[in-house]
C-alpha cells in the first residue's frame, strides 16, 4: 500500500463489513472478542498424525468433534500466493517450509482490532505482527508435509492454478505429500438479484489492498525446548471488496502518465465483479463476480490488471 491507497475509506469499509459478517457468523473473530461464551465449548485435542494440537468443538451429545474454523475480515497488507511459475536453485531445500500466506490489516479499524484481541485470547502467547503501525494477522498453510514412514493417507494433486508447471511437485520429490490439510480454497463474493454467494476464484486475482474474508484454523505446535507456539492456518480466502486497490491503481496510473507519459495497454484489461457474502445463504458455484455497493445493487466494472483472467 502506498500514498495512493485510501486507507481511511478502507478502514470504514472494513468496519461495515465486519459488523455485517459478525452478526451472521458466530465464529467470526470480532464476534468472539465481544462475546467469548462460545469459547467455553472449545477444547484442545492432540492430532497424533502431525503432532500438533487443534482447537475442536464437540458435535451433539456424542464423542464426535470437528475442528473450529474462524473468520477474519481485513485488507491484504502482504501476500505470498500461487501460482508458482519459476523454480529457484534453493527451492528444493526449502519446499517443506514453502506456504501460501497472507497478512490481513485493519488500517485502524476498531472491529478488526477486536479480531486481533480474540486471537490473543485464543493463543494467549500468540505473537502478533505489526506493519505500518497497524495490527495485523498472519495466516499461512504449507504446500506439503513430510511423508512419515507410517503414512497411509492420500497424496493429493496440486491444482493447476497453484502449480501450473509442476515445479512444486517436482522439487518436493517422494518424501513430501500434499494432503487435505494443505489445501487452500479461493473465492470471490458476489451479489446477484439480492442473493449473496461465493464463486470459485483463481489465487492470482488477489492484490495488495483488497479487502477479504479469510477462514482459518488455529493449531499449537512444539518449538525447540519445551515451548509451544500458536499457528493460524489459512483454509480459505474470499475477495469481498476491491474498490480501494482499484482506485489506487488508477491514481498511480494517472500520476505516471503526468510524469512520464505512460499509458496502459488493452491487453492489461480484465473484468472484475465482487460483492458481500454471508453464511446463511452460502452457495458455492462457478461464475462471474459482481461489484456490489452497500445497498446491494450490482454493477459490472473493468479494472486495469496484470493479465489475470476473470
Amino acid at each position: 500500500m502506498d500514498a495512493f491507497y485510501d486507507k481511511s475509506g478502507a478502514k470504514s469499509t472494513i468496519d461495515v463489513l465486519v459488523e455485517a459478517r459478525a452478526a451472521k457468523d458466530p465464529n467470526h473473530l470480532s464476534r468472539i472478542e465481544q462475546d467469548s461464551t462460545g469459547m467455553e465449548r472449545i477444547q484442545i485435542d492432540l492430532d497424533e498424525d502431525v503432532q500438533c494440537w487443534r482447537l475442536v468443538m464437540q458435535k451433539g451429545t456424542g464423542d464426535e468433534t470437528e475442528e473450529m474454523i474462524f473468520t477474519a475480515t481485513g485488507a491484504i497488507g502482504a501476500m505470498d500466493l500461487p501460482p508458482v511459475l519459476k523454480e529457484t536453485p534453493s527451492m528444493k531445500d526449502k519446499v517443506q517450509f514453502m506456504s501460501q500466506a497472507v497478512t490481513l490489516m485493519g488500517l485502524g479499524s476498531t472491529r478488526f482490532k477486536g479480531s486481533v484481541e480474540a486471537l490473543r485470547e485464543i493463543g494467549r502467547k500468540g505473537e502478533r505482527e505489526f506493519r505500518q503501525g497497524y495490527d495485523a494477522i498472519e495466516l499461512s498453510n504449507q504446500y506439503f508435509c513430510p511423508r512419515g514412514k507410517d503414512y497411509r493417507g492420500e497424496d493429493l494433486t496440486l491444482s493447476p492454478d497453484v502449480d501450473p508447471n509442476g515445479i512444486l511437485r517436482r522439487v518436493a520429490g517422494d518424501n513430501m505429500v500434499h494432503t487435505e490439510d494443505n489445501e487452500v480454497s479461493y473465492f470471490r463474493g458476489m451479489i446477484e438479484n439480492g442473493k449473496k454467494r461465493y464463486v470459485k476464484a483463481k489465487p492470482q486475482m488477489f492484490r495488495i489492498g483488497d479487502i477479504v474474508e479469510a477462514q482459518c484454523s488455529v493449531v499449537f505446535v512444539k518449538c525447540k525446548g519445551a515451548g509451544i507456539r500458536m499457528k493460524v492456518i489459512l483454509q480459505a480466502l474470499a475477495l469481498v471488496y476491491c474498490e480501494y486497490s482499484m482506485l489506487s491503481d488508477a491514481d498511480r496510473a494517472r500520476c505516471k502518465s503526468i510524469t512520464i507519459g505512460a499509458s496502459m495497454t488493452n491487453s492489461q484489461k480484465m473484468k472484475r465483479k465482487i460483492g458481500f457474502k454471508y453464511l446463511d445463504d452460502e452457495e458455492i458455484t462457478e461464475g462471474k463476480r459482481h461489484n456490489a455497493n452497500q445497498s446491494g445493487a450490482s454493477n459490472e466494472i473493468e479494472q486495469e490488471g496484470n493479465g489475470m483472467e476473470d
